[in-house]
Order: structure tokens, then sequence, then C-alpha cells
């Protein structure tokens, strides 16, 4: 029986084989690429994370029907002078604040009686618009920031007067209410957004009037309950 030396050919065969890479040299490959792949991944994040930051709208204040009065007549008087300087803009604004609380009180007030009267003084209707901070560091760089935040303050002295009995009732009803405009609203868009505040301080001033006025109403005077 004949037997064959094969150590020759496997020490060939391990020198002409594929040579396998070292641990440090996968390392130095691997390492680079999945370092470019954190940093893609955080960015997708923040993008998606920071691309807007919206302040959540409430839903708008209803106004109520109208307020019969045992009046026989109403008197609506402005007492309010726009300062026409910054940081108050509502006398750029037509109709003002000031017409639209008028406004209110012409559609909603009802007299019915044939004598009385009631007087209602308008002292504040102001809308005020100032500029918020923008934010720092690189996630600002992805957001939709508020830009503005503007305020409307309202104030109104309500006097009711009748001669039975020289019955009289008097009210101060004070409402406010602010939002903010985003950084990217167009002109139009913040003009939406001005008199869309504008309408909820009168609403939430309707709220306020119609809440005084039934704690000081006695003996069905001066709101007329049914």
């Amino acid at each position: 029986m004949t037997f064959f030396d094969l150590r020759p050919l496997l020490i060939n065969c391990r020198k002409v084989g594929p040579a396998m890479p070292s641990i440090n040299m996968w390392a130095r490959n691997i390492f680079p690429a999945l370092k470019m792949l954190a940093v893609m991944l955080s960015a997708g994040f923040l993008l998606t994370a920071c691309k807007t930051t919206e302040i959540a709208q409430p839903e708008p204040t209803a106004i109520g029907g109208q307020v019969v009065l045992g009046v026989a007549s109403i008197d609506i008087i402005n007492d309010y002078v726009a300062p026409s300087a910054k940081p108050y803009v509502d006398h750029l604004y037509a109709p003002s604040p000031a017409q639209q609380l008028s406004n209110w009180a012409g559609s909603i007030l009802t007299p019915v009686d044939n004598r009385g009267n009631l007087l209602m003084t308008i002292n504040r209707a102001a809308l005020i618009e100032e500029k918020i901070a923008g934010g720092e560091g690189i996630s600002s760089l992805f957001k939709n920031e508020q830009a503005r935040l503007v305020r409307v303050e309202l104030e109104g002295i309500f006097s009711f007067g009748h001669p039975d009995g020289n019955r009289s009732a008097t009210l101060t009803v004070v409402a406010r209410y602010e939002s903010s405009i985003p950084q990217d609203s167009t002109p139009a868009e913040a003009d939406t957004i001005r008199m869309n505040i504008i309408a909820e301080g009168i609403a939430r001033f309707d709220q306020e009037f119609r809440k005084q006025l039934g704690s000081v109403t006695t003996d069905n005077w001066p709101f007329l309950d049914g």
C-alpha cells in the first residue's frame, strides 16, 4: 500500500486562500458608517419632532341670544381713545374693537319697556401686539415659532335706570383674550388671527355681561327672563 504525504498541499492551500481581515480593520471600516447612520437618524427625528410648535387653540366661545331688558332705550358712548402707537394696533383695523363691541350691544341688547334707559359706556377696547422672543439652538431652525402675541382688552360700564321706584343697577364688565401668531403666517393669515382674537374677546365679554346681569336682576328687572 502506498501512502502520500498531503502536508505540502495543505500548506499551499493556506497560502493561496483569501486573507481574512483583522478585527481592527473591520472596526475601522464599520464605525464611520455607524456614526453617519446615527447622524442621519438624529436629523430625521429632529425634523419630525421639531418641525412645528403649534399653540392649541380653544373652541370659540359662543355668543348668546337676545337679552331682553326692562328699559325703553339704550345709549352707547365710546369713551375709549386709541393710542395709535405701538404696541397698540386697534387703530389699524376696521371695524375696530370698539366698533365691534358697539355692534354687539346693538344686536344683542333689546329694550322692551316704555320707560327706563340703559347707558353703555365703552371705557377700553384695545388690541395690543408684542413680539415674542425667539428660541436658540439648532432646534429653533426647524420650528414654526410663535412670533407675536396679540391681546384684546375690553371694558364697559352699564348703567340701568327706571322711574318706577327709582330703580337702578350698574355693571362693570371686563374681558380679555390673547393668542399668538406663528412666525410663518402670511399677512392675510395674521389678520385673520387678529380678527378671531377680537371676536373671541367680545364673546367672552358677552359671557361676563350675562353672568353679572343675572346677579343684579331683582323682581325680573333689569333683565326680563320671561
